[in-house]
Parts: C-alpha cells; structure tokens; sequence
C-alpha cells in the first residue's frame, strides 16, 4: 500500500475502534473491550487453554456502527481484489496450507476484517496496518513447525540446565518449563479434547519440543470452485478440489533444508539408547499475522497420540548434538530400500524399549531382528539362521561368536515364546550352567539389536550373508 492508502486505512480502524464492543455468546458474562485486550495480549506471552477458546472463537469483536463497519469490508475488499472470490465472497489464507488451518471452502471475508480487529486490539492500530500491508504486499510469510517428543524431559532439578539447544539454523529442541505460567504461548491447546488440555496442563511441562523454522508462499490465494450442487431447498453449496491451494512449505534451515523430525527421533533414540518418539505435530502462526486469520495461530495437529505419564527424564545434551546429526545424514542418505527395512527394525526397537510388558518388549524385538537378520520368503531352519548370521555380524573372532550364537539362541527362544504363548518364563537359559532372570536379560537382547542396527547404518548397508559366514 502507498502512503495515502495507509493513512485511509488507518483512520477506518481508529473509528471502527470508537464504536467496537465485544460479542458474548449466550449464556457467557460480557466482557469489556479492555478485558477482552488483556486476554488477548495473555495468548500471545504464554500458553493459556483456558483463555483460547472463549476468546478468540466465542467473544468476538464487532463494529456497531454498520457505515464504518461496510466501508472497513469494502477497503478489504478492495484490496485483497485478486485473492478474493467474489461470488462467494471468499479467500483462502496460508494457515490452510500449513495444517488443518481452515475450511476447504475458504475463510469469509469478514473473518479477515476480525482477525484485524484483533491485531488492532491487542497489539495497536499501526501493527494492524503493517499486517495488512504485508498480507497483500508479500508472497511469502514464516512460522513455525513444532513436535512434542515423548521420551524426553527435564527433572525440576534440572531447570538451572541449558533449556534450549540448537539442533542446526533453523531447528531447535527446547525443554518446556515446569511451571505452567511460563509455558510459551505457542502450544497446542486443541485435538484430544478442550476439556482433557484444560484439566491437564501439565501434559507439556517438563517434555521436549523440537521447533523448526518454516516459510509458507503464498500468503492467500484466491478459492476456485466446481460447479454448485444445488439442494432440495433451492438452495446452492460450493466445494474447492483437494489440490485446488498450491502453498508451497520451505525449512529455513541451509544445513537441512529437508529435516525430517522423525528420522532424527529415530537416531536420538539410537545414539542415547532411550525411545524418543513424535507424539504431537502442529504449526504455529505470529497471531499478529493475517495469514493465521483464526485463532491465536495455532494451526491443529497433523498428528495426536495420547502421551503417556509419568514424564521421562531423559535429556540430551549439547555434546551429543554432534554425533545425532551424524548418523542422521548416514540415515536419511540410505537407499531407499535398505533404508526402509531398516526402519522396521529401529521402530520395534524404540517400541520395546517403550513397553512396560516383557511380553510385549519380547514381541517387538521379535519383529526387529527378524527384520534385520531373517529372509523374508525363507522358512527354513529359521533358529540356525538368525543366530548364526547375528553371531557373525557382531562377533568379533570365534570366542565372541561362540558366546553370541548362545545369546541369540536364547533370544530366539524367549522372542518365541512370547509370541505362540503370550507369556515370557521368569529366567531364560543362556547356556549350560547359565540361566538369568528374563528382566535381566530383555535389555541385553535389546542392546544386542540396538548394535546391530547402528552397525548396518555406518556400513550403509546389510551384509551379504553367504560371504560373511562363508568368507
């Protein structure tokens, strides 16, 4: 917008905020338009659950005086004139292309004229302008990308630790808080339940987020529909196709412009030897931004798992950084094939360490070492061939190998056991004269795939067996 056209729109906003009151929905206590600012200015310092939903989806700012308020559209309007579908009076905003960030169908221009109202309320007149400038005069915008991990956290006796640790440009871990009142504003309030994160707040204090910096482009695009379907009524509804909204996603991160936060879950859990999974994935928009247009910019999850308590105390800390990072490019460089299968064993993997159940730790090493040493069309002999082909890749002369085929052999048999009988005996024979309780023996069978996984991911490949065993 040129000058003049900043001072217009600057003069509708101070007499549209002469003349706003702030709607309450029924059954609700009025709230004054300061008290309304104040909740607003709360969302944007720090997580507050109990403020979002009220505030920012059921109290909603209104300009009384209907001319101020038709010339406020009209200015939008003409404006956003190519981004804006005229006949249904609709535009699609990049919060959409983010996330679940919006309706297929688009946002209602009247919805911009809100979530403008809002930036004017809390933030100021001039900070509302240079939104809107930037909405129109921009082709791209930024926000983040954040994963809560489960399997990571900080003990309260901890909090005096670094708190955030820089993964590379661009992608950070933090370790939340224990207290609530400094939770950032930026998390995610909505998925489970509203009730669940209202009488649950500590479901992210003291876990670990990883936050990526991202840019989205564009900013709005016009909505393009399909022929109307018209309804018994008289009546008509549009629907835009699935790929009607290219917005393209960037990682503002020159190190890792392809971060994958999963492949690198994998590979802290790997490198620490703890389970470390994604649990909750959502985007974050600055509020002030028109772009997020709804809400306070959190834009709902691509995914939701229920996390699991009590909160892990695992933590990593800087000096590890180094060596994650490592095997990750050694991870997301495989062959996609090779790359895959391994997955299956690491998952299993991360999975048993997880569990609670040795029957179910059992099961899920079952699968990852089948995964990793067994053919898949080969039925035969399967006993000899696993111990066999894991003694050889992990043995080190025939000593180590002798010991293994015994340690592999038990694991076999334990691994079975669980899966026929769903149910693991109390202590497990190694050999002869040699028997330990299975309690003891589950985290060495686990270390055991944990070696072998680490070993084909720095060979970048899995061994051809004949020759191994053969020479």
């Amino acid at each position: 917008m040129n000058q003049e056209t900043k001072q217009e729109l600057e003069q509708l906003l101070h007499e549209a905020m002469e003349t706003i009151v702030i709607e309450s929905p029924e059954g609700y206590e009025p709230i004054s338009v300061d008290k309304y600012k104040r909740h607003l200015q709360s969302l944007r310092k720090q997580y507050r659950p109990d403020l979002n939903s009220l505030t920012t989806s059921y109290y909603l700012p209104d300009i009384q005086n209907e001319a101020i308020k038709s010339e406020l559209l009209d200015f939008i309007k003409a404006q956003f004139k190519y981004l804006i579908n005229e006949e249904l009076n609709v535009t699609q905003p990049a919060s959409y292309g983010i996330g679940n960030g919006g309706s297929l169908s688009g946002q209602d221009v009247e919805m911009l004229l809100t979530k403008l109202l809002q930036v004017a309320i809390a933030s100021g007149v001039q900070r509302a302008i240079a939104a809107f400038d930037k909405s129109i005069g921009e082709t791209k915008g930024l926000f983040r990308r954040i994963i809560l991990l489960q399997g990571l956290g900080t003990h309260p006796e901890d909090s005096h630790k670094l708190t955030e640790i820089q993964i590379c440009d661009g992608v950070r871990l933090i370790y939340l808080p224990y207290d609530p009142h400094k939770l950032p504003p930026y998390l995610f309030d909505r998925g489970f339940s509203s009730l669940f994160f209202q009488s649950n707040p500590g479901i992210f204090m003291r876990k670990a987020i990883i936050v990526i910096d991202c840019e989205v482009s564009p900013l709005f695009i016009k909505p393009e529909f399909g022929a109307p379907t018209v309804h018994s009524d008289g009546s008509k509804s549009y629907s835009a196709k699935e790929d009607a909204y290219s917005f393209q996603i960037k990682i503002k991160s020159a190190e890792f412009p392809e971060f994958d936060a999963d492949q690198f879950c994998r590979v802290i859990s790997l490198t620490c030897n703890f389970d470390c999974v994604p649990i909750l994935d959502w985007g974050y928009i600055d509020p002030n931004e028109l772009y997020s247009v709804v809400g306070h910019g959190v834009i709902p999850a691509a995914r939701c798992v229920l996390p699991n308590e009590p909160v892990s105390f695992n933590r990593i800390s800087e000096t590890q950084i180094p060596e994650i990072k490592r095997l990750y490019e050694a991870l997301v460089n495989l062959d996609s094939d090779i790359r895959e299968k391994l997955q299956i064993a690491i998952d299993r993997w991360i999975k048993s360490k997880g569990n609670k159940d040795n029957v179910d730790k059992a099961i899920d090493l079952r699968i990852a070492f089948e995964s990793l040493y067994l053919p898949k069309d080969n039925i035969e002999q399967l006993s000899f061939q696993f111990r066999l082909r894991a003694a050889w890749h992990l043995g080190k002369n025939n000593t180590s190998r002798s010991m293994l085929i015994d340690d592999f052999k038990a694991i076999y048999i334990l691994c079975s056991k669980a899966v026929h009988n769903g149910a693991v005996p109390k202590r497990i024979k190694i050999r002869k004269g040699e028997s330990v309780p299975t309690s003891e023996f589950i985290p060495r069978a686990q270390d055991l795939c944990r070696q072998s996984i680490l070993k084909i991911l720095e060979e970048g490949k899995f061994p051809d067996w004949n020759n191994l065993i053969l020479g």
